[in-house]
């Protein structure tokens, strides 16, 4: 299965300081607090853009919730790969619900999009960090190539429909 191989593929690459790059970066806590961080640094100097974000960005991370962790996650119960196979392994921050989705990816594609679209020259950044995102959640074992594709899919989709109702609501204002 190519999900395997991938996962393998990337395992290949183990080390010590990828394992605490990654785990940082994958930690929940960790993107919480950036990503306040990071809205508290465009509200402060950017209150117009920090607005268009936030207007985008937090019905878009409760219909995430609703939609992902609420329903996807308990309809299709897939396994962890470094539970469900014994040659890959697991690293960091343990779960043991389903791995399909990818919420992490899911969740950094909606933050990194709402943030591009009040600062579009940032784009580059942004689909870097959705990149390595995937990377990592591979790389760490919780997820599957596919379990990643489907949380960047999941979240081009309801960034698009936050967006969409945004600029349909606003439509002078973008």
């Amino acid at each position: 299965m190519i999900d395997t191989k991938i996962s393998l593929f990337l395992q290949k690459f183990d080390s010590p300081l990828l394992h605490q790059l990654f785990n940082f970066y994958t930690n929940r806590i960790y993107m919480i607090l950036a990503t306040a961080l990071i809205m508290l640094i465009i509200l402060n100097f950017k209150k117009e853009k920090g607005r268009k974000i936030l207007y985008i960005l937090i019905p878009a991370l409760i219909n995430f919730y609703l939609l992902v962790e609420i329903l996807l996650k308990n309809i299709i119960v897939r396994i962890r790969p470094y539970l469900s196979n014994m040659d890959i392994q697991g690293f960091g921050q343990y779960f043991s619900d389903s791995s399909f989705p990818s919420s992490h990816v899911t969740i950094t594609t909606i933050i990194c999009l709402s943030i591009t679209y009040a600062f579009p020259k940032q784009r580059f950044i942004a689909y870097t960090l959705i990149f390595l995102m995937i990377i990592a959640r591979i790389y760490n074992g919780m997820h599957y190539f596919s379990d990643t594709i489907a949380g960047l899919l999941l979240g081009i989709g309801i960034y698009l429909l936050w967006k969409t109702l945004f600029e349909l609501k606003e439509p002078h204002r973008h």
